[in-house]
């Protein structure tokens, strides 16, 4: 039964795996009537913007400027301006 159960979690731990090397990054420029967004759908946008912030000063802090290393991403540079 323990081998059933761990031969279940690697089979779906590569279906993951695979599935995600299929994926691809996409970025895109849009723009906002702020008359027309609800306060809370504008607050969750500007939490959404906050996170991303955080998270490219986490990568900078880190030192990781070779994207190209981790296996699988592709980027799409000058597609996303702020």
């Amino acid at each position: 039964m323990l081998i059933e159960k761990n031969e279940r979690i690697r089979n779906k731990g590569r279906e993951t795996r695979n599935k995600r090397k299929a994926q691809t990054a996409k970025s895109f420029e849009i723009k906002l009537d702020k008359s027309k967004i609800s306060k809370e759908r504008m607050d969750n946008l500007e939490r959404l913007f906050l996170e991303g912030k955080w998270f490219t000063n986490y990568i900078i802090s880190k030192g990781i400027t070779d994207l190209s290393a981790i296996q699988g991403l592709q980027s799409e540079q000058g597609k996303c301006k702020k």
